[in-house]
Protein backbone atom coordinates (compact mmCIF):
# COMPACT_ATOMS: atom_id res chain seq x y z
CA UNK A 1 0.00 0.00 0.00
CA UNK A 2 1.31 3.44 -0.93
CA UNK A 3 1.42 6.26 1.60
CA UNK A 4 -1.22 8.31 -0.25
CA UNK A 5 -3.55 5.30 -0.40
CA UNK A 6 -3.57 5.09 3.38
CA UNK A 7 -4.18 8.82 3.75
CA UNK A 8 -6.93 8.87 1.14
CA UNK A 9 -8.77 5.92 2.62
CA UNK A 10 -9.33 7.62 5.97
CA UNK A 11 -12.68 9.30 6.35
CA UNK A 12 -11.72 12.00 8.85
CA UNK A 13 -13.47 15.31 9.28
CA UNK A 14 -11.20 18.08 10.50
CA UNK A 15 -13.10 20.76 12.39
CA UNK A 16 -12.68 24.34 11.18
CA UNK A 17 -13.74 27.60 12.73
CA UNK A 18 -16.51 29.74 11.29
CA UNK A 19 -13.86 32.28 10.31
CA UNK A 20 -11.95 29.64 8.34
CA UNK A 21 -15.16 28.50 6.64
CA UNK A 22 -16.00 32.07 5.63
CA UNK A 23 -12.47 32.54 4.25
CA UNK A 24 -12.69 29.35 2.20
CA UNK A 25 -16.16 30.24 0.92
CA UNK A 26 -14.97 33.72 -0.11
CA UNK A 27 -11.95 32.32 -1.95
CA UNK A 28 -14.09 29.75 -3.76
CA UNK A 29 -16.53 32.49 -4.77
CA UNK A 30 -13.69 34.65 -6.11
CA UNK A 31 -12.28 31.67 -8.01
CA UNK A 32 -15.66 30.94 -9.58
CA UNK A 33 -16.18 34.56 -10.62
CA UNK A 34 -12.64 35.07 -11.94
CA UNK A 35 -12.84 32.75 -14.90
CA UNK A 36 -9.04 32.46 -14.99
CA UNK A 37 -8.02 28.95 -14.06
CA UNK A 38 -4.39 29.95 -13.61
CA UNK A 39 -1.41 28.37 -15.31
CA UNK A 40 -0.49 24.74 -15.83
CA UNK A 41 1.95 23.53 -13.17
CA UNK A 42 4.54 22.56 -15.78
CA UNK A 43 4.69 26.17 -17.04
CA UNK A 44 5.08 27.54 -13.53
CA UNK A 45 7.85 25.06 -12.65
CA UNK A 46 9.62 25.81 -15.93
CA UNK A 47 9.51 29.57 -15.26
CA UNK A 48 10.82 29.08 -11.73
CA UNK A 49 13.68 26.89 -12.96
CA UNK A 50 14.74 29.56 -15.45
CA UNK A 51 15.27 32.00 -12.59
CA UNK A 52 17.51 29.64 -10.60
Amino acid sequence: MELWDSVESRDILIPITEEEKEFIDARLKEYGEDGDSGEPAAEVVSRIRMTL
